[in-house]
């Protein structure tokens, strides 16, 4: 997307940082008796660190200010006015003083904008093992165009899920399943800030503590169910034995094959008795060792 009479920050790292920023938790301002514009963004005081490192990479070509609330929950980076900001203005203000994310500024993300997008506004869910992005929630389009993104530029697939009524209004989020997340997560975790590790699962070591509360958690709720609901548990695993007997019976030929004696690929009596003389040598010599096998 071009924007007439703006330029781009020519720095890619800092430029990357700013639309990253953009899309997630950073506002571009304009006084209402002004005309140049400012950047403003603010944070928990819990990523305290993830917002200096941010101030330390626009301080190359912003003159900008850090400082915390007077209550000390959040922290703020408030740059001073500058021509730089006039293209990403122009870019995220379309329409006048509300912010837009556009399709054209999604493709513009690289991996260093996404994950700082990530940082921003998405999460990982340990309980669930997956991610999701919560930009702009009343908006669906947003979402759907996130969704495209991904796919067309990653080949990551995700989802649009509907949140339910907050605040009056339909609001939605991005899902990834875990295979995808994993995906995502492999894109982005090398400009992910080290304090916020804690979004890239188990990718991060430091995570371990986090995945084993998780794990339990899934287990000890599993195993209530079963216990409250021990007859429509087995009557499920009845139906799905009685529906899948074929299948079932394959898989425990399998299994014993490789467990028992040792022989990998047996899905029939033909296969069994050839992988037997591999191994063995002759399917008396099989015998001899196994005399109670009924697979040959």
């Amino acid at each position: 997307m071009e924007i007439v009479g703006s330029k781009v920050i020519e720095d890619k790292e800092i430029h990357q940082l700013l639309l990253g920023s953009m899309c997630g938790d950073g506002g571009i301002y304009i006084r209402h008796d002004g005309v140049t514009p400012r950047y403003s963004e603010g944070h928990s005081v819990k990523q305290r660190g993830y917002l200096l490192w941010k101030k330390s990479i626009f301080e190359k070509e912003l003159k900008i200010s850090f400082y915390d609330y007077k209550d000390r929950t959040k922290c703020f980076i408030d740059s001073f006015v500058s021509n730089k900001l006039v293209y990403y203005r122009d870019l995220f203000y379309i329409n006048g003083s509300r912010k837009v994310i556009t399709k054209e500024v999604l493709d513009m993300l690289d991996p260093l904008g996404w994950a700082v997008f990530y940082m921003d506004d998405g999460c990982y869910d340990y309980f669930h093992k997956n991610i999701i992005i919560t930009a702009c929630i009343y908006n669906k389009s947003v979402q759907l165009d996130i969704v495209s993104s991904l796919m067309d530029k990653y080949d990551v697939f995700a989802s649009v899920v509907n949140k339910g009524c907050v605040n009056g209004k339909d609001a939605y989020y991005v899902s990834m399943n875990v295979k995808n997340s994993i995906k995502f997560l492999n894109i982005i975790k090398d400009f992910v800030h080290p304090s916020m590790n804690y979004k890239l699962g188990s990718l991060s070591d430091s995570n371990i503590d986090m995945i084993e509360e998780s794990r339990l958690k899934r287990y000890n709720i599993n195993k209530d169910y079963v216990i409250n609901n021990r007859d429509i548990v087995l009557g499920y695993k009845r139906k799905y034995r009685k529906n899948n007997r074929d299948v079932l019976n394959l898989s425990n030929r399998v299994y014993r094959a490789k467990v028992t004696y040792g022989l990998d690929g047996c899905v029939d009596r033909e296969s069994f008795s050839n992988s037997a003389i591999e191994k063995y040598g002759s399917i008396e010599k099989f015998k001899e060792k196994f005399p109670r096998c009924r697979m040959v």
